[in-house]
């Protein structure tokens, strides 16, 4: 079946739409998401030996490339922090009857006085041995694999250049991302980085004075200070994007995984993202894969995930 550029732009209206309402309650993203109905398409390759001019259109991107069922058989292991922790800190589980926050302030004392930052110093990862990550991986059967690059909590498993927070200069000072890449690939499975960061846009309740979530020193962990509703600045997403296209150089992902939140940010941020992403793996001579959920990405530029 052919599209065209006229095809692919009306069929991504919904994602637009989605866009411009940004920060909007999700149900109605949901709904404005729920109109369009489309098929599911398994999976799609990008061919080493197609020609992209240097920075593809969108649409353009998406017309010449070929279906394809490249991860049919795989079996995707994520790996995630513990996420209770950062839990008690979002938006929303923050009233006394939780009983997460019940067991932090049991455990470490009032959420005013012990915020989620003060847990950096607890993360050291000693016992944490990639290889040993990355066999265990591959006898469960994996194909590919890979960690949480960075959730919505704004703290970077790799050595990143946009933040000091992040796990090689805090926690374990350790580039995790970097080293499971190198096992995971030795291994010979395919590598994922997980990208949530979108979300700490609105993760933390960044205007409630009685948390340190309020404090501008720690910004550039539980993300700008704003009002509620106001869209992301152009400061947000260069860095958001700025972190994708770091990881794309130094790590060579072979499949990027997107979470919620895709929504907030503005088309053309995505655009240049993924024509980076397909152009470097264009030069690199290897086949790639991106991952969205809801209708955050317009359709064939990725597979659906209906997690």
């Amino acid at each position: 079946m052919g599209y065209t550029r006229r095809n692919l732009l009306t069929a991504g209206l919904a994602v637009s739409a989605s866009s411009l309402i940004a920060n909007a309650p999700l149900p109605l993203v949901e709904i404005a998401a729920a109109k369009k109905e489309r098929e599911v398409v398994a999976s799609w390759r990008v061919s080493a030996n197609m020609e992209f001019p240097e920075k593809p259109a969108f649409a353009a991107v998406a017309e010449r490339q070929q279906i394809r069922n490249l991860y049919a058989l795989g079996r995707l292991l994520g790996s995630r922090r513990g996420q209770e922790r950062y839990l008690v800190h979002q938006q929303g589980l923050l009233a006394a009857r939780f009983s997460e926050r019940k067991h932090h302030e049991q455990t470490y004392g009032p959420l005013e006085k012990f915020g989620y930052k003060d847990f950096i110093a607890k993360f050291t990862g000693e016992k944490f041995d990639p290889d040993e990550w990355a066999e265990l991986f591959q006898k469960a059967g994996a194909r590919f694999a890979g960690p949480v690059a960075e959730h919505h909590d704004g703290f970077s498993m790799w050595n990143t250049k946009f933040s000091e927070w992040n796990a090689a200069k805090m926690g374990p000072k350790r580039d995790i991302v970097g080293e499971l890449s190198r096992s995971i690939k030795h291994r010979g499975m395919r590598f994922v980085t997980a990208f949530h960061h979108a979300e700490n846009w609105f993760f933390f309740p960044t205007t409630d004075m009685r948390y340190d979530s309020s404090d501008p020193r720690y910004s550039g962990l539980y993300g700008p200070i704003h009002e509620p509703y106001a869209l992301p600045t152009r400061e947000f997403l260069d860095r958001w994007q700025g972190k994708i296209v770091e990881v794309i150089d130094n790590y060579d992902p072979d499949l990027i995984w997107f979470d919620f939140g895709l929504e907030l940010v503005h088309e053309t941020y995505k655009q240049d993202v993924l024509a980076y992403f397909y152009n470097k793996a264009a030069q690199r001579k290897k086949e790639v894969v991106v991952t969205y959920k809801k209708h955050n990405l317009v359709p064939l530029v990725g597979i659906l995930d209906l997690d």
